[in-house]
């Protein structure tokens, strides 16, 4: 299986407003009143510590990275698939990814992909997800399918024969950690997924 990453623009930066500094008066302009000049002597004293804040809040903040192998991705096999009863849309599958119960999993792919040909195959499962409610139906992952750039036809992730097993976790090359609780995936998620692509096979 072969995922790859385009690392190069995978850093998000948080951006600050960038503090212009405080002009001087020309010695040629007239002179204002007296009063106007102590008033713009003590907005420049007040803008001063605000631009040192601004700057030291800008040091402070580093580039926010995040590492793809906070995704928990696992071969699953697809057990049994239907149309889910309430939602012309879904599908909904019953998925061996390796614990003790298969998991119960709604996709969007109705009108995309056959039921013959998601049943009985192995899929790509993102397990550390929140579980949700999909009309009725308590979904608790996501199959992940790969979208063709040219026809945008939507494939499931092909799993190489006899490469992984059921319930295998799939590691994304040169990065490495444990998968992040589900309470933290949901604002990571829609950053990392369009990052990731297939071989062209597929795979």
């Amino acid at each position: 299986l072969s995922i790859s990453f385009v690392q190069k623009n995978f850093v998000y930066k948080s951006l600050i407003p960038v503090v212009e500094p405080t002009k001087t008066v020309d010695q040629q302009q007239p002179q204002q009143p007296q009063q106007q000049q102590q008033n713009k002597g003590g907005d420049q004293k007040a803008k001063q510590p605000q631009a040192q804040a601004q700057q030291q809040q800008q040091s402070q903040q580093q580039e926010e990275v995040i590492n793809p192998s906070i995704l928990d991705l696992r071969i699953g096999r697809v057990l049994s698939v239907k149309k889910h009863e309430k939602a012309d849309k879904l599908l909904v599958e019953e998925i061996d990814v390796g614990e003790e119960q298969p998991r119960t999993i709604c996709s969007g792919l109705v009108g995309k992909i056959a039921i013959e040909d998601i049943l009985g195959k192995d899929v790509l499962v993102m397990c550390n997800l929140k579980p949700s409610n999909m009309v009725g139906v308590a979904s608790n992952g996501m199959v992940v399918c790969s979208t063709n750039k040219t026809t945008q036809e939507v494939e499931l992730v092909k799993i190489p024969e006899n490469t992984y097993k059921v319930g295998e976790r799939v590691n994304i090359e040169g990065f490495d950690g444990k998968p992040a609780p589900p309470n933290q995936m949901s604002k990571k998620l829609g950053k990392i997924l369009p990052l990731l692509s297939t071989n062209d096979q597929g795979q």
